[in-house]
């Protein structure tokens, strides 16, 4: 079992995480592999990352496949990809639904008063005609026409241009230099170059089911995302193959070269998944917003059974698999909202880890209790310091500035932890002992890379 020190490394983290700014370039997690919240079957596939100028890292460029969808891609069949697939479309009189990157949705709607005014999460916009112009809070700017993204810029004022042909896009050019090229889109394999890195699509056939008289009839047949070659470590090196089953339902068999092959099966009237290897899907629940519930239950072969459930709205989740049991609960009002409250497992009915956390009216962790060990937290809003204490034993002492960024860490064995920063971002970090240091590794993120001594040290293992 991980130990009990989870709150201790996220109040020290607190303030070296950081997020790509604007846009999601990533698929949306899920509990289970191969199915999304509401359970539909999701796969992915990460063809490469693109270097956009200006930014320091690069975004990646996804490939995702599910059985919601109903309508094929001219890239990748009943696959999109992400960067190519980007669209904004009117779902009602006032809502819109915008799609990024990595696949995620994003509601919008038009102003109460303005009408030419668009409004959403993180995002503003504006409508002209068949035009539609959407505003992230961080300076990045989309820019659609009927639909489709016409051009980007980014917080360094950096423009990406989407060039289109037959109603496609064929390009994605910055500064007139290409980011990515595609070649021809109507032959079984699809060429596509990211940062003069070259892959290739692999299409295969794909019967589309549908549900009609209480029947399952194969009404089409398509051509979907079946290999890709070129993507080097970034790929899972899987191959996908379309069928049908016994009952028409639809089939996609994985394999690779380091897994025997198996089997998703997908219901085509409700479009949820029904198997997942040697899992039988149980229970799913139809979701409208991101704030309504989770709800996913499985059965193995065995009799084992799986299940996620997340109540958002009460800030509970709870995870059980056989006889072991997680429940989390999380604060969904007031300073603490979205902070962990209480985490407790369980196995065979009796309590096996319990922790326990207490805030301060700013939000602050002030105090908690896992297991036997105690934690304690005091902060000088004047001297702009943190100082944690475990068991009355000192863990560390931060030192931040006016901004909230920590610029030194103490430890008890006399050791420090110095940080500069690039804006908001940690950008170089050092452990220094005596006369001499060492040089802490950062990931993307600003966040001290997992492994390090340091990280080990905070961790406390």
């Amino acid at each position: 079992m991980i130990k009990s020190v989870i709150v201790v490394v996220i109040v020290f983290f607190a303030t070296f995480s950081g997020f790509t700014c604007g846009l999601n370039w990533m698929p949306s997690g899920t509990y289970f592999e191969g199915c999304d919240s509401q359970g539909y079957v999701l796969l992915t596939e990460k063809l490469g990352d693109l270097q956009i100028p200006g930014q320091e890292s690069p975004v990646p460029i996804w490939a995702f496949f599910s059985s919601e969808y109903t309508t094929a891609s001219p890239y990748a069949g009943m696959w999109r990809i992400g960067i190519l697939d980007m669209s904004l479309v009117q779902i009602g009189e006032n809502q819109f639904r915008m799609l990024d990157p990595g696949g995620n949705e994003t509601m919008l709607s038009r102003n109460a008063k303005d009408k030419t005014i668009l409004e959403g999460p993180g995002w503003k916009g504006t409508i002209s005609n068949d035009r539609i112009k959407m505003w992230a809070s961080c300076g990045w700017n989309i820019e659609f026409v009927r639909g489709r993204v016409s051009r980007m810029t980014t917080q360094h004022n950096k423009v990406i241009t989407y060039n289109y042909v037959d109603g496609c896009v064929s390009s994605i050019t910055c500064d007139g230099k290409p980011l990515m090229t595609l070649g021809n889109l109507r032959g079984s394999t699809l060429d596509i170059t990211i940062n003069d890195k070259k892959l290739s699509i692999v299409r295969a056939e794909q019967p589309r089911v549908q549900h009609t008289g209480n029947v399952n009839k194969v009404v089409e047949r398509g051509r979907s995302l079946s290999s890709i070659t070129g993507q080097g470590e970034s790929g899972y090196g899987r191959t996908y193959t379309y069928t049908v089953d016994e009952e028409t339902r639809p089939v996609i068999v994985v394999a690779d070269k380091y897994n025997q092959p198996f089997k998703i099966v997908w219901d085509p009237q409700t479009r949820k998944i029904l198997r997942y290897q040697d899992w039988e899907y149980m229970t799913t629940r139809d979701r409208k917003t991101d704030w309504d519930t989770i709800e996913l239950k499985r059965r193995d072969s065995k009799g084992e059974v799986e299940s996620y459930y997340n109540n958002i709205g009460t800030g509970t989740r709870i995870t059980q698999r056989g006889t072991s049991k997680r429940s989390e609960y999380e604060f969904t009002s007031g300073p603490a909202v979205g902070k962990l409250r209480k985490i407790e497992d369980m196995l065979d009915g009796k309590v096996t880890n319990l922790q326990q956390y207490f805030y301060d009216e700013k939000g602050r962790i002030i105090r908690g209790k896992e297991n036997e060990d105690t934690l304690k937290f005091e902060y000088d809003d004047k001297k702009y310091t943190a100082t944690a204490w475990k068991n009355n034993a000192l863990l560390w002492k931060k030192h931040m500035d006016a901004k909230g960024r920590i610029l030194k860490v103490d430890f008890p064995d006399g050791k420090e932890l110095r940080l500069k920063y690039r804006e908001d971002r940690a950008v170089e970090a050092e452990l220094v002992s005596g006369s001499t240091s060492v040089s802490v590794q950062l990931n993307d993120d600003g966040w001290i890379k997992d492994g390090t001594e340091i990280f080990r040290r905070i961790m406390n293992r």
